[in-house]
This record gives structure tokens, C-alpha cells and sequence, in this order.
């Protein structure tokens, strides 16, 4: 199995909080590497990611000037309240990987979520 790091944005199978559908979607892998690499831990912690801008609260808007490496179809955003875990087998592919100074932003989002 490929070992997928925090801050990656890879593509999962998503399934939709009214669980009727299913869609593959791009997601944040947001749990530390610890945890990312241990395989008797068969999940991560992850972020949606949607191109449908919201500007709500809790998103964080990104394009791929803010990508370390890879890139993006479209802008998109990065939805701190939609937190989920997934199987680590079920990554798709890895897509890019976000770079420091914005997941700093995340973080802090995350931050909010909790208060």
C-alpha cells in the first residue's frame, strides 16, 4: 500500500451525510503522519474539498499557486466543518499536496470548529 501524507489532497470515494449517493471528490488528509503510516490504523482523518465556492465560515479557498505539488482541475475550497475519516485503502490516487502556509490556515480553521 502507498503511504499517504498529512497535507496530501487525494481522491476518494465520498459518501454523502443523507447516504444516497456516493461521488469520488478530492479530500485533505489532515491526521499526522504517525497515524497516516500506521497500518493497524486502517483509517485517516480527512477534509472535503468542493469547487463550489461557499465562502462560508469555515472554508478556505485554494488554487494552485497554493499547492507545493501537483495541481487542481479548478479553484476549489477546503471545507474545515466537513470532517470525516475513510479507509486508507480506499484512496483513489493522490492528487497534489498543499503547502505549509495554508494548511497553517486549516489548522487554525480546524481550531474554530472545536471552540
Amino acid at each position: 500500500m502507498i503511504f499517504h501524507k498529512q497535507k496530501d489532497i487525494v481522491l476518494v470515494p465520498f459518501l454523502f451525510t443523507d447516504a444516497s449517493t456516493k461521488k469520488r471528490r478530492p479530500a485533505l488528509i489532515v491526521s499526522n503522519d504517525t497515524i497516516n503510516k500506521n497500518w493497524e490504523t486502517p483509517d485517516f482523518v480527512a477534509l472535503a474539498i468542493t469547487s463550489k465556492i461557499r465562502r462560508g465560515s469555515y472554508g478556505i479557498q485554494i488554487g494552485n499557486d497554493d499547492l507545493k505539488k501537483g495541481s487542481l482541475p479548478s479553484k476549489s475550497e477546503i471545507q474545515c466543518d466537513k470532517i470525516f475519516t475513510i479507509e486508507k485503502s480506499l484512496v483513489i490516487k493522490k492528487l497534489c499536496t498543499l503547502n505549509d502556509t495554508v494548511f497553517s490556515l486549516v489548522k487554525s480553521k480546524l481550531a474554530e470548529v472545536f471552540k
